[in-house]
């Protein structure tokens, strides 16, 4: 009956063995990895526009927490390039092109961010029209709304004469 009995006690010892093992070439490989130092470089934008995008950038926020490979750095950069649009149209900015280079040879590495936000849309007309006729408390244009044509089509301006706009439905008991 013992025999059973060490061969299971072998069996275990041995993939203990292993785990501990593998568990010390891991751990080796993970030692061995260095974070990437970079340094980040934005080209085709200034002032509060590079404010906009260096405060949105995980490249920037993070370079104290460089990723450990070329592949993590490289995820960084095309998260970031979403990110950036995102805000540029915030902005009024939705023909916005964004690209990124990243130069290894450099030390530290290099990440060029290419960005072109294109025309700055402005709010061209805006109008009213409400289903079955007009009513007598809806504005007649946009303007009490803050939609005043030439205005920059910030998202911002959008939402605030949107939410305005339900307001005055709100206030004169239409509640969708």
């Amino acid at each position: 009956m013992r025999k059973p009995l060490n061969k299971i006690a072998t069996g275990v010892v041995c993939l203990w063995t292993l785990a501990f093992s593998l568990a010390s070439v891991f751990s080796g490989f993970a030692a061995a990895q260095t974070a990437l130092r970079y340094a980040v470089e934005f080209q085709g934008i200034e002032g509060d526009l590079e404010n906009l995008i260096e405060a949105t950038s995980r490249l920037v926020s993070g370079q104290d927490n460089p990723p450990f490979g070329i592949g993590g750095l490289r995820q960084r950069a095309a998260s970031d390039m979403d990110d950036f649009q995102a805000a540029l149209r915030s902005q009024g900015y939705y023909g916005a092109r964004t690209s990124f280079e990243i130069d290894v040879t450099a030390n530290p590495i290099n990440v060029a961010v290419a960005i072109d936000p294109g025309s700055l849309f402005h709010i061209f007309e805006c109008s009213i029209e409400v289903a079955g006729g007009p009513l007598e408390f809806v504005p007649a244009n946009c303007t009490p709304l803050g939609l005043i044509a030439g205005v920059p089509a910030r998202s911002e301006t959008v939402l605030q004469g949107q939410a305005s706009l339900r307001k005055v439905f709100l206030e004169n008991g239409y509640p969708n």
